[in-house]
């Protein structure tokens, strides 16, 4: 038998391997200060969520590409079921926002995104090579959960498989309300 750090080892160099060729969220950005849980609730959970797609990395008319990731995020998240749209009905709360930015350059934070929700001009996007995006759960202008992705240039098929790894990045059900918040009404923006 193996010892367990040869075992980490070869599950590490898999997973590195896989990630060469699958699409991978690179990195979730909790917002320490956030009480994800009562904010999701009150926003975003049973209702409409406004979505804003920034940018469009792919060969595709602007509103097709928009549509798809519509499409593509639409799947269950780890928390009660939201909807996000590109036409939010009256559900939606109207601070509330989902947004992803498919800008190459510069790549801004999830913070920055949330600073502008309507449908600001994204930066300019690469041709060829990945496909990068960030996405953050806003709400007031502030970011309350974060995720930056990237995807193989292959296309529709690499976009909408890192989809669905974004909303579980940006919606895991282990960011729990933060220190001192009591999760109420009362602390809603």
């Amino acid at each position: 038998m193996r010892p367990r750090w040869q075992m980490a080892m070869g599950v590490a160099a898999m997973v590195l391997l896989a990630g060469c060729s699958t699409p991978s969220v690179v990195e979730a950005w909790p917002n320490p200060q956030s009480n994800i849980a009562s904010i999701y609730d009150y926003g975003a959970g049973g209702r409409d969520l406004r979505l804003i797609v920034r940018g469009n990395p792919l060969p595709m008319p602007d509103d097709a590409f928009n549509r798809m990731i519509e499409t593509d995020v639409q799947g269950p998240v780890m928390r009660q079921p939201t909807h996000p749209t590109l036409t939010p009905g009256a559900s939606a709360q109207p601070n509330y926002a989902l947004i992803f930015d498919f800008s190459s350059s510069p790549r801004p934070t999830p913070d920055q995104i949330c600073q502008y929700p309507g449908n600001a001009p994204a930066g300019q996007v690469a041709s060829g090579g990945d496909v990068h995006v960030v996405g953050a759960f806003c709400v007031s202008g502030r970011a309350y959960t974060g995720a930056m992705g990237r995807a193989g240039a292959d296309g529709v098929a690499q976009v909408s498989q890192l989809m669905p790894q974004m909303m579980m990045a940006l919606f895991r059900p282990d960011l729990p309300d933060s220190p001192g918040g009591s999760g109420g009404a009362s602390d809603q923006h």
